[in-house]
């Protein structure tokens, strides 16, 4: 249930005949501290503790020599392209909009995101009609295709 090269789980999407699965871990789980099984459901006190700082995911390990080129998504059936729902892609291709952000690879239009208000700041510094290359997760927003780039080493 989970994709290289981060080891993410695979993401839900209903692009064309649908495919994936849930991001979500389970909703429910039992456990039991030492003892017998009790069903009371009883609190413990300090049964966990908080983290010290955010879980690194590690956007900026990708090796960008094993990903897939975005140019190969030119032709892909619907099919193809919800399995490829969630992958990370090599995206080279002309800026063609600033507001809203959009990028033209191989004649075939896409919608740029982040969710880092920063980065997505300095990707409407780049000058419409500028050839860019940049790692993106190809994603779907409003029925639209998308690359979302989740990292500023993306840009880099």
């Amino acid at each position: 249930n989970s994709r290289d090269p981060l080891g993410l789980p695979w993401r839900w999407t209903n692009y064309g005949p649908g495919w994936g699965a849930s991001d979500h871990f389970p909703v429910l789980a039992t456990f039991r501290v030492g003892g017998e099984a009790s069903s009371s459901g009883e609190a413990l006190p300090k049964t966990s503790l908080p983290q010290k700082e955010a879980v690194k995911v590690g956007f900026d390990q990708i090796d960008r020599s094993k990903l897939r080129s975005a140019s190969v998504l030119k032709d892909a059936s619907s099919e193809e392209l919800a399995k490829a729902m969630g992958e990370y892609f090599m995206v080279e291709g002309t800026m063609s909009k600033i507001r809203p952000l959009e990028i033209d690879v191989d004649g075939k239009p896409y919608s740029l995101h982040s969710y880092d208000k920063n980065l997505k700041d300095a990707i409407r510094v780049m000058a419409k009609g500028s050839q860019v290359k940049f790692v993106g997760e190809l994603g779907l927003y409003k029925g639209k295709l998308q690359f979302v780039i989740r990292d500023p080493s993306w840009i880099k």
